[in-house]
């Protein structure tokens, strides 16, 4: 009996311990679910980037009069949904312009068109210029647009291209935001020449 006295004593360790290593992993499971949970919702304040398709044309039509604050200047002016699907192929036909849209569970709330034009310098390496950068103004601020425009400085630089530039307007927050992405001002100074009256 003396000899079965210790082995059940170890037996019995075994077994609490087994139940509190039972008892921690099903409290780290509780916890982990927890989070996946909170993630989750996490991810409604969140938007996937992509390159857009034909059938995201009205929802753009709806977001870009949204690049300005003046809702009866030109630049908020679009065309009506045929002739912009018209561009859109237009567009998509080239090969080197990307319409990239940023989508939430509430639709497309932020975009951009980049276009990539073949070179000569450089190696013959292209380079990339965005434009009609908007985000939609209730989504502004939750940092849609970084992360739209991480996207695309990633896609420029996967198709090769030895710079990507943009011209912004001189409002500290704009140049702040594109400093911010590891872009340069100062570097050299941009022109326009306008073939329709500004308002």
């Amino acid at each position: 009996m003396r000899g079965i006295a210790p082995l059940l004593a170890i037996q019995a360790f075994g077994h609490i311990a087994y139940a509190m290593l039972r008892q921690r992993q099903a409290s780290q499971d509780v916890s982990g679910h927890a989070q996946v949970e909170k993630g989750h919702r996490m991810n409604h304040s969140d938007i996937s980037c992509r390159v857009a398709t034909r059938l995201d044309v009205e929802s753009l039509l709806n977001l870009f009069p949204q690049i300005t604050s003046r809702p009866h200047s030109l630049s908020a002016k679009t065309l009506g949904l045929e002739e912009s699907i018209r561009i859109f192929d237009e567009m998509s036909n080239y090969g080197n312009i990307f319409i990239v849209v940023g989508e939430s569970d509430k639709g497309i709330v932020a975009t951009l068109i980049m276009a990539i034009v073949p070179n000569f310098t450089y190696e013959g390496r292209p380079w990339a210029i965005i434009e009609n950068v908007v985000v939609a103004r209730e989504q502004r601020g939750k940092g849609f647009g970084k992360k739209l425009m991480t996207f695309v400085i990633n896609l420029a630089e996967e198709k090769g291209c030895y710079k990507l530039q943009l011209l912004s307007g001189p409002n500290e927050d704009q140049v702040g935001f594109y400093r911010s992405l590891g872009m340069q001002d100062g570097t050299s100074r941009g022109f326009k020449k306008y073939f329709v009256e500004r308002e």
